[in-house]
């Protein structure tokens, strides 16, 4: 499927200029997830009415979930992936870390995110705790 992207011009120009960085990621990951949820839904088949009913969820619920609006909680995203047998949480992968840091307006020197800090410890330590785990 190709997508052609077009430059936001009037009211959504202006409101796309104004929008916070951060805003703008969370509302592109939650159009993520809902993208996936429907294609997974297409791929099986599946009406909203159809998936409600298997899931022992609401049709607005499954509507709402496909809106990209929703703010989903870790467990609803569980249970989606579980139902689906997809992958929307990287989670369980380790090696995953994918970020540009973040830029210490003060110093104006890129940092890393305290995700990264936790990932790079965890590389050190890993060694460790798999050691520790097999152990017992």
């Amino acid at each position: 499927m190709k997508v052609t992207k077009r430059r936001a011009t009037g009211a959504l120009a202006n409101l796309m200029a104004n929008i916070n960085p951060t805003s703008l990621e969370k509302t592109r990951n939650k159009m993520l997830l809902a993208a996936k949820i429907a294609d997974a839904m297409r791929s099986r088949g599946l009406s909203q009415k159809q998936m409600a009913t298997e899931m022992d969820k609401t049709e607005s619920e499954i509507s709402e979930w496909l809106s990209g609006d929703r703010n989903f909680t870790v467990d609803t995203l569980t249970e989606i992936e579980g139902f689906f047998g997809i992958r929307l949480l990287d989670t369980r992968q380790m090696g995953v870390c994918v970020s540009n840091g973040f830029i210490d307006f003060k110093t104006k020197k890129k940092k890393a995110t305290f995700v990264e800090r936790e990932y790079n410890w965890h590389l050190k330590n890993q060694e460790a705790y798999i050691t520790e785990l097999k152990a017992g």
